[in-house]
């Protein structure tokens, strides 16, 4: 009888706690580090999305597209990708400390890094774009550490 309970308890349905108290030291922490091809080629893009001051969606014409494109890529301050992403951070008042790096991963891929811009077209109402920027990596590795209070 495969749907029998043999533990002689139901299914969980609800749990039920006034409060639970830890600590951030109870945490690990993680991030993930790149290495990015050199020199850099120019990434891809991908998600477009523009809103205009209210958070409504505002629709772009292909030279918006093509303007923020050009500023990302080559404007007075090129976006470049970063170096390492946190997946799970520690939270205040805790620091990621005794960090263990596993083996560097080479493997070309696009890594997509969400990146939001402020926006002002003489045409349109957009006042932020959110796009992801698709930058191709020649490899990765995973970062493992534990939280600890810096205070």
């Amino acid at each position: 009888m495969p749907d029998r309970d043999k533990g002689g308890e139901g299914p969980v349905l609800e749990v039920k706690a006034q409060e639970v108290n830890f600590h951030c030291s109870m945490l690990p922490c993680m991030h993930f580090e790149m290495q990015w091809m050199d020199p850099l080629p120019a990434p891809t893009f991908s998600n477009w999305r523009a809103v205009d001051n209210s958070g409504q969606a505002v629709t772009l014409t292909p030279q918006h597209f093509q303007r923020i494109i050009r500023d990302v890529t080559t404007g007075p301050f090129p976006i470049t990708p970063p170096q390492r992403i946190s997946t799970m951070p520690c939270i205040a008042p805790c620091s990621c400390t005794d960090e263990q790096a596993f083996p560097w991963i080479q493997k070309g891929q696009f890594i997509p890094i969400d990146t939001t811009l402020a926006v002002s077209f003489a045409d349109s109402t957009a006042t932020d774009v959110t796009v992801s920027v698709n930058w191709l990596s020649i490899g990765y590795r995973w970062v493992i550490g534990r939280c600890t209070q810096t205070e």
